[in-house]
């Protein structure tokens, strides 16, 4: 029985002395200096037929020949490429702001329309047999003329659209969710989910045939309309308009 209480007393006299006094661990440091956050560049450059890459516009990329006549067909390519560091995961295109005469715009067919990017290639944008379907095939028209002008292709919407009450409003009166064109990349359009529309280093290319209808009255000679075209790049679809 005293060797049990002697145990006893031992013990209580160490917990006594962990209790009342302070111990030094050994220990060492080191130290991370001058951590350095740096965020990513989205560069999106731009270069047509006669105008080299740039980060600013380039004007006149269709631009139709002089004298166009009906009948007569011009086809003409702009480059997007990425000069930034990071992917632009989508791409957005937005045909917009007609001026001069928009009923001209009415007589000019879109007879070709090709795109490429650097991943899946190229392919006919108005093929209704594509698969995947490409966007603008709707709007060929199926009854007589079949055919798509650069009107319809600027008056374009899908869906539920146009909207009866919300949204924004088109340079056309209509009410749509944005007011860009088509959206290209990470699942949208040809380019499969988990892919950027324009990789690091990489471009996208559109490739259009353009023609004054054979039968455009002469009320038409003489005239002229002009339309811009804008191109979107961003990490997510909430940047474009």
């Amino acid at each position: 029985m005293r060797r049990i209480l002697i145990s006893v007393l031992i013990i209580g006299a160490v917990i006594a002395a962990v209790a009342g006094s302070t111990f030094a661990y050994f220990s060492d440091t080191v130290q991370s200096t001058a951590n350095e956050f740096t965020t990513g560049t989205l560069t999106l450059n731009i270069q047509d037929n006669d105008e080299g890459p740039n980060h600013g516009p380039v004007s006149a990329t269709w631009k139709s020949p002089s004298n166009w006549a009906p009948g007569e067909t011009f086809t003409s390519t702009v480059i997007l490429k990425n000069a930034g560091n990071m992917p632009i995961t989508y791409l957005g295109v937005d045909w917009t702001h007609p001026q001069g005469d928009a009923a001209l715009l009415d007589r000019i067919q879109v007879v070709s329309w090709w795109e490429y990017n650097s991943t899946t290639g190229w392919h006919d944008y108005l093929d209704p047999n594509a698969t995947p379907k490409q966007d603008y095939a709707h709007l060929i028209k199926t009854a007589n003329p079949n055919y798509m002008t650069l009107l319809d292709l600027m008056k374009s919407y899908y869906g539920s659209e146009p909207l009866t009450s919300g949204g924004v409003e088109n340079e056309f009166g209509q009410y749509v969710t944005h007011l860009t064109d088509t959206l290209k990349g990470n699942g949208y359009d040809i380019i499969p989910a988990g892919v950027p529309a324009i990789p690091v280093g990489g471009e996208f290319q559109i490739r259009m045939g353009l023609k004054l209808l054979e039968d455009t009255p002469n009320a038409f000679q003489g005239d002229s309309a002009k339309v811009d075209i804008n191109f979107y790049g961003g990490q997510d679809i909430s940047v474009f308009p």
